[in-house]
């Protein structure tokens, strides 16, 4: 791998497991009420959700334009590990899970994506005890003893706020409800609920304040971040460190996985963006196409994203990915359909080793690609030839 530019990301590295032993799935009382922060006053009935579940659901923003509080509270450790992890980089690699923040007015949001799962929650660490104080007082009106100790908890530690909650229950049906943000904030909160009718938390951020006195830690260089993705840049970060993790050369493995986890489908003349690719699982050669480009180029290759004209009579146009190989003498070649290494020490050579003949070829320019989700044609005199 190339030395790449930007920033430095944090790897944590652990003990198998020790960060994410967790249950296989997470509950909340039905009767959880968003008037109490989601304390439920009856504690006979549960909703448990298998973690697996996650992977078929879609984080969403959740009802409401400044989030949801919840009296689901969150140990003050996490957030005193996640502000000195994350005070000199824009977010860290987890076992394989990421963990970001942005800032949100004098605060932040933090993003946490638990790639095992295919979970993610947005969420804030909130620490206002005058909507906290009713709930209490509420859950022991008899005790005040109870009342004052559960308090001093919520004092010493925080509540989570909840931005973007998984649509679990009701998959790609709006935006998630608050039983479904209860599900998402009871994942990352902690193992141990002092309030009287919340379920206890699976805790998977618990074992954070190791990780900043852990000896444990490597430097790993962060992607290039040359264009914003819409959406799902946590859990293609996730896949993409975790294939820099694998033994062996990192091409060969990001090729290997992408064709073995993705569908190829027919040529449909448009082009999505590489997230959609990722979330879909599916696409045509020129999706594929532009996922290697995309994922290479922030991986600080010399990329060229190429669409060759066979000269066949059928008009069919093939998009292609040409990239500069470590070392920077010669070029290779990735799509659906193929990975060529070493292929040549000039690329204008090879849209012509291609086909096995000459060709003409151009290069689009992917921003507009990008932008319009389509690969337009030019006029002819800005096509090129390679000769076989």
């Amino acid at each position: 791998m190339k030395s790449l530019p930007g920033k430095i990301l944090l790897m944590l590295i652990f003990p198998s497991a020790l960060l994410f032993a967790a249950p296989d799935y997470v509950s909340v009382y039905k009767s959880a009420s968003e008037a109490m922060l989601g304390r439920a006053s009856s504690r006979a009935s549960v909703i448990s959700v298998p973690l697996n579940d996650f992977d078929r659901a879609e984080t969403l923003p959740v009802k409401g334009d400044e989030g949801i509080s919840t009296c689901v509270m969150i140990d003050a450790s996490v957030k005193d590990a996640v502000e000195v992890l994350l005070e000199k980089r824009d977010f860290i690699l987890v076992e394989g899970s990421v963990i970001s923040r942005e800032s949100y007015g004098n605060d932040y949001m933090y993003t946490f994506t638990w790639d095992q799962y295919g979970f993610s929650v947005k969420f804030g660490f909130e620490h206002n005890l005058d909507i906290i104080e009713p709930v209490i007082n509420d859950a022991y009106p008899d005790n005040s003893y109870l009342a004052g100790a559960v308090l001093r908890d919520f004092s010493d530690n925080y509540s989570l706020k909840i931005y973007e909650a998984e649509d679990v229950l009701a998959p790609r049906d709006g935006k998630p409800d608050f039983i479904e943000a209860m599900l998402s904030a009871t994942v990352i909160g902690s193992t141990f609920q002092p309030m009287l009718g919340v379920r206890d938390g699976l805790g998977v951020l618990n074992q954070l304040g190791l990780a900043v006195s852990s000896s444990g830690v490597l430097e790993h260089p962060e992607l290039y971040e040359y264009r914003k993705f819409h959406h799902a840049g946590d859990e293609i970060y996730s896949f993409v460190y975790r294939i820099m993790g694998m033994e062996g050369d990192f091409i060969t493995n990001l090729f290997n996985t992408v064709t073995g986890i993705s569908l190829k489908q027919p040529d449909d003349g448009m082009v999505m963006l590489p997230e959609d690719f990722f979330v879909l699982r599916k696409g045509d050669n020129t999706d594929y196409s532009m996922f290697f480009y995309d994922i290479l180029k922030r991986a600080g290759y010399e990329v060229k994203f190429i669409v060759i004209d066979s000269g066949e009579d059928s008009g069919a146009l093939y998009s292609t990915v040409f990239f500069l190989e470590e070392g920077g003498e010669q070029w290779g070649r990735i799509d659906s359909y193929s990975l060529d290494r070493y292929f040549a020490e000039r690329w204008k050579r090879l849209p012509a080793l291609v086909f096995s003949s000459t060709v003409r070829y151009f290069e689009p320019d992917t921003d507009r690609i990008f932008q319009s989700g389509m690969i337009e044609l030019p006029p002819p005199s800005l096509w090129h030839t390679a000769l076989y």
